[in-house]
């Protein structure tokens, strides 16, 4: 008695060849070219998948990013932040509050702020848009260091200078603060000028107290300049940038493609039938083996 396996591999070819479905030609029809398509398409599919999930994880960071620069925060302090905190929320939740629930949102912000200040401890007060601490910047001189004039000239023109960049609401006020504080005839120029009126031992105590104060109004129009910018260039209306994008048209048959299936056609409705076959034969296995 000789054994087969006839129903298993019939089996296995009807839904090879039912895979294949809605393919073209003869990768619909015969088991070979059939099965090499579909384990084709399989191998692409997981790769485009991981491509697909990629590209989705990008552009969530992205949202994330943007909604946390708008609040006085980098990504990588956010997401440092609620880590401290313990809160576990995955970067699809937070992008869709980004773009969907700003107060919620912001809530996540606080908390993540309130973190970083309870870890950084005795570090100081924090800058959540650089991590590092603010009181290196801070400097404290001593009457005996410079005169009492000139501390007084530093503070308050610090402070005005940095309401004034959180007051500018676009990027052309935001470079007339510049001008006019750190430009070529700044008030911070104007500083540097008194310096030649001190001691020559007060100068160098002098020039780093104001460099600090310059330092640290340029890290803040920088970060200033970047909210604008972002501001500027995010769409007037709410927009979902995980959204799938615009399909273009495909492109049509090539003409002899098309001339080719209105013959098939034509030849269907008179009764042939279409067999799939090596590209060049003869006439006979063409059409003399088939009428006989």
């Amino acid at each position: 008695m000789r054994v087969t396996n006839a129903v298993a591999s019939r089996k296995r070819r009807k839904r090879m060849i039912e895979a294949a479905k809605g393919f073209r030609l003869r990768r619909s029809k015969l088991y070979r070219y059939a099965k090499d398509a579909i384990e084709h398409g399989r191998q692409y599919a997981y790769r485009d998948r991981k491509n697909k999930k990629r590209t989705f994880r990008a552009l969530w960071n992205l949202r994330i990013n943007a909604a946390a620069r708008d609040a006085g925060i980098t990504y990588s302090r956010f997401i440092e932040g609620l880590k401290a905190a313990k809160v576990e929320v995955n970067r699809k939740v937070l992008a869709d509050l980004a773009a969907t629930d700003s107060a919620a949102f912001g809530e996540l912000v606080s908390t993540a702020k309130s973190a970083l200040k309870a870890k950084g401890g005795a570090l100081g007060q924090v800058d959540f848009l650089s991590g590092r601490s603010l009181m290196a910047a801070r400097f404290c001189f001593q009457q005996g260091n410079l005169t009492m004039s000139f501390i007084d000239q530093i503070a308050p023109l610090k402070e005005a200078a940095l309401q004034a960049l959180q007051a500018a609401d676009n990027l052309a006020k935001l470079d007339d603060v510049r001008v006019q504080y750190l430009g070529t005839n700044g008030q911070f120029t104007g500083l540097r000028k008194q310096m030649g009126g001190l001691a020559k031992e007060e100068r160098p105590d002098a020039g780093k107290a104001v460099n600090l104060a310059k330092a640290e109004l340029t890290q803040t129009l920088d970060r200033r300049r970047e909210v604008l910018e972002l501001a500027a260039a995010a769409p007037s209306r709410a927009t979902d940038f995980t959204a799938p994008g615009r399909r273009h048209p495909l492109g049509k048959q090539h003409p002899l493609t098309q001339v080719t299936e209105d013959i098939v056609r034509s030849f269907r409705k008179i009764g042939f039938a279409v067999a799939d076959g090596p590209e060049i034969e003869s006439e006979r296995y063409c059409f003399d083996a088939l009428n006989t």
